[in-house]
């Protein structure tokens, strides 16, 4: 596929080669002066620094050093202080777009390196609701195996439930001290266990934070809770009947919340999955002298790696493992087993410390190599106005079901204002107010630098205006009706052609979208997709406000707006797909 600002870079660096200047300094951006030209060159500016002469003659000496072909570039020139301005030709544009109709083949092939890919995302507790804090992860996460695999890379989704560890011993003593009648808690029960349990995931909710907290005041019940956990460690069969029905009441709960997300996992692999690993890994470990005892805990010391960072910890005193100890294992699993050349953690960045460690254990551990790339894809946090993790009013964190149902009613509070849909049945205004108010929740994380925190703002992510999921879909819904009416009146399409400088700006918005899905993928920022999609519904909104699409007397200008129109609904529909947003048929 060809991209313009590749072309260019190209052009720039013959000329760069001739004058014997370091081609890395060469710098071309789409041109925030649209009447100076279509995409400028800034390098005259650094180069100045270097060469101690003036910006505007090392601007004029790359000029006169580039061979211009006349069939693309219409005109350089240079403003300021030595900007130099390069303004496309219109035959050139409209030769480019015909391959963005088949624009999937194409844009495949951008990816010459493709590893394959495990994306970590996810990640909620059992036995807990899930809440606004598993939002950012969840959409950032599945961002990103949409973006993968639209690119064509082999992507695995792992969600990686905490389904292990001190925090279901806690539960079960929790349990078994508010209900010492079940079987689970009979050491001479012989009989089948219950297969439906009595217990709801609220209840489970609830008792936790208590035991939690009898736990952190009475180190007796502290270690009643370890001992429960080495004991399921170990496979205590009661102990794991009683966890399978912990975990399957919470992963019908976790479905049903990540569906009504419109979010999909390729495995729900949780901690306890890979316990069967960690025996083998850490015998081998200890023989080949990785894995060592320090104050009778087993760490592997990593100041050799980096000296800032503190020993990695496998294995406590009392023999239980800790997370890090599956993570570990995890990574050992997804390199051996599933072949995975490249993995993507989608988490908080608070934990980013945790992450430099387990790398640097897995790289000492000689689990990877150089070939093998681990990537933490940190994200800040979801704020309340007073810039504070985002809470309820009564001060609770908000489950993740509540948040849907807040944005829902939102949606078809702001649909009844704004009159969209009114006209349609109950079943419908749902459906569009769901579509309305995901898209709300989705583009107003994902439009955000993911490591920056941001204010949740339900009112402002929920407008039909400005920069919001709502304003993307109202656009796209918008251009299919125009489809519609001109199915109808019997318009036909017409060869593409460029009419006025609105319809040049959009073609040369389409044309940029490959850079952005590199740099997005690069570096794992899903708002570079947003900005753009942004930007083309701001174009696209002033073209058919400015033009009188179905009513144009000119057959061939007629045809050839319904051609662009069609062209700015794939576009659309292949970005909200990345994204995550699904597209109402009407609104």
């Amino acid at each position: 596929m060809i991209s313009i600002i590749k072309y260019l870079y190209d052009v720039f660096h013959n000329a760069f080669i001739k004058l014997k200047l370091d081609p890395q300094l060469i710098i071309i951006t789409e041109s925030q002066r649209k009447d100076l030209g279509d995409y400028q060159c800034n390098s005259a500016m650094q180069l100045s620094k270097k060469l101690k002469s003036n910006p505007k003659l090392i601007a004029q000496n790359i000029i006169e050093n580039i061979e211009i072909n006349k069939n693309i570039i219409e005109n350089i020139s240079i403003d300021g202080p030595g900007f130099i301005n390069i303004k496309i030709k219109n035959e050139f544009i409209l030769n480019i777009i015909k391959n963005y109709y088949e624009l999937e083949n194409h844009i495949k092939n951008l990816i010459i390196d493709k590893k394959k890919t495990i994306i970590d995302f996810g990640s909620p507790n059992i036995a807990k609701p899930m809440h606004v804090g598993h939002l950012r992860t969840s959409i950032i996460g599945d961002c990103l195996q949409r973006l993968y695999k639209f690119l064509g890379i082999d992507v695995i989704s792992i969600n990686h439930l905490g389904d292990w560890g001190t925090q279901i011993g806690m539960l079960i003593i929790g349990l078994e001290e508010k209900y010492p009648d079940l079987p689970y808690f009979n050491k001479n029960h012989k009989n089948e266990y219950p297969k439906n349990f009595n217990i709801s995931l609220d209840e489970l909710n609830e008792l936790y934070p208590l035991v939690a907290s009898k736990c952190n005041n009475d180190e007796n019940m502290l270690k009643k809770a370890q001992a429960a956990t080495r004991e399921l460690q170990n496979e205590n069969l009661s102990y794991l009947e009683l966890w399978k029905q912990i975990l399957n009441i919470s992963k019908e709960k976790m479905e049903e919340d990540f569906d009504n997300l419109g979010i999909k996992f390729d495995y729900w692999l949780g901690e306890s999955f890979y316990n069967q690993f960690i025996p083998d890994l850490l015998n081998k470990l200890k023989k080949e002298g990785i894995a060592t005892e320090s104050e009778g805990a087993l760490v592997i010391f990593l100041d050799e790696i980096d000296k800032e960072l503190p020993p990695f910890l496998l294995m406590k005193s009392d023999g239980a493992y800790l997370y890090s100890t599956t993570d570990l294992a995890a990574i050992y699993y997804r390199v051996n087993n599933l072949n995975a050349k490249k993995i993507v953690y989608v988490v908080d960045k608070r934990q980013s410390l945790h992450f430099k460690q387990l790398f640097a254990a897995a790289k000492k551990a000689k689990i990877i190599n150089n070939e093998i790339e681990l990537i933490h894809v940190a994200f800040g946090t979801i704020n309340g106005p007073d810039g504070k993790p985002f809470k309820t009013r009564s001060g609770g964190v908000m489950k993740l079901d509540e948040l849907i149902k807040t944005v829902i009613d939102k949606a078809l509070e702001r649909m009844k204002e704004a009159d969209i849909a009114q006209k349609y049945s109950d079943n419908e205004k749902l459906d569009i107010a769901k579509k309305v108010g995901i898209s709300a929740l989705k583009f107003s994380d994902l439009i955000n630098y993911r490591e920056s925190d941001y204010i949740f703002d339900i009112d402002n992510f929920i407008q039909f205006e400005g920069k919001t999921g709502p304003y993307i879909l109202y656009t796209v819904v918008r251009l299919k009706s125009i489809l519609r009416k001109a199915l109808e009146k019997s318009i036909t399409e017409q060869e593409l052609s460029i009419y006025s400088e609105l319809e040049r700006d959009i073609l040369l918005t389409i044309i940029s979208l490959p850079e952005v899905l590199i740099n997005s993928y690069n570096k794992n920022c899903p708002h570079y997709i947003c900005e753009f999609i942004y930007k083309l519904a701001q174009l696209v909104n002033q073209f058919y406000n400015s033009c009188n699409i179905i009513n144009e007397k000119d057959k061939n200008k007629q045809g050839s707006w319904i051609t662009l129109i069609k062209l700015v609904i794939k576009i659309f529909e292949i970005i909200l797909n990345i994204l995550g947003i699904e597209i109402p048929e009407k609104m």
